[in-house]
């Protein structure tokens, strides 16, 4: 990822930085009237307002202990700590790719290895 990153900020993608901003507005709002607010500010020339969460939202977040449960006597020495974050299915189908990814590379890694052992082989060989 940090090399998608560093690609990102150092490599010329055809999109123009320059004279943009991004607004995030974490309350209980119409986001449709806060776009017609900014739009009306004369140096505005386009809005295009969000129509996803991101992967893991900060919106929705809610942390929380587990000191109890049924068939516990009392309460447990060492809580257990739950975070919890909204997550859509962007962030489902990321989970997914990163899964692939997983099993691709341990592939690769498995073939690398496969080849490194018969190149010794061949070199105890002498072929």
């Amino acid at each position: 990822m940090q090399m998608q990153l560093y690609h990102l900020r150092n490599v010329n993608t055809g999109i123009d930085y320059q004279n943009r901003a991004s607004l995030s507005i974490w309350m209980n709002v119409d986001m449709n009237v806060w776009a017609e607010k900014v739009k009306e500010l004369p140096m505005v020339t386009e809005i295009v307002k969000p129509v996803y969460w991101p992967l893991i939202s900060m919106g929705a977040y809610s942390l929380f202990e587990v000191t109890s449960w049924d068939g516990l006597n009392g309460t447990a020495d060492n809580p257990i700590s739950i975070d919890q974050f909204l997550a859509g299915e962007d962030f489902q189908n990321y989970h997914d790719i990163l899964g692939e990814y997983r099993q691709t590379l341990a592939q690769k890694e498995q073939r690398i290895d496969d080849l490194y052992n018969e190149i010794k082989i061949i070199k105890k060989l002498k072929v």
